[in-house]
């Protein structure tokens, strides 16, 4: 479960994962993997910490229950695999990142494996979508 954790992570994070309540936290979230519908799959739970270095965060969006049905969890809280319907969760944060843009439809996505998102902006100002495009993506990548 631990194994896909970019190495700048590791001194983040190493006071929770050597926590004495850790490893009792593992096998707990291991055995409920066995006979319960877990999200996401057992190999994408810290695909954050993997797909982001540490020095690379821009923006930490907390909530909590973004999942809502099988196939939306992929490791990435508010976001969902390419061609997934939105959960409610995620069509709020697109609505107000709309709001206080004041342009059309945005949309933010990861792009494949690597660290990297695509960011559409639709507005009958093609100059000024493809403006606000830039600047979103500039928030969640250097």
């Amino acid at each position: 479960m631990r194994d896909r954790i970019h190495p700048s992570w590791e001194n983040i994070i190493k006071n929770t994962t050597q926590a004495p309540y850790f490893d009792a936290l593992t096998t707990f979230v291991e055995e409920e993997f066995k006979t319960q519908s877990c999200y996401p799959e057992s190999d994408a739970i810290f695909a954050a910490f993997d797909l982001c270095p540490f020095n690379e965060v821009k923006v930490v969006l907390l909530g909590q229950d973004p999942y809502h049905g099988p196939g939306q969890a992929h490791g990435l809280s508010f976001s969902v695999p390419e061609a997934m319907k939105h959960p409610p969760s995620l069509v709020n944060i697109f609505k107000e990142i709309e709001s206080d843009l004041t342009v059309g439809r945005v949309l933010v996505r990861p792009s494949g494996t690597e660290n990297k998102i695509r960011v559409m902006v639709e507005s009958d100002d093609e100059p000024t979508a493809k403006k606000y495009a830039e600047d979103i993506a500039k928030m969640f990548v250097s």
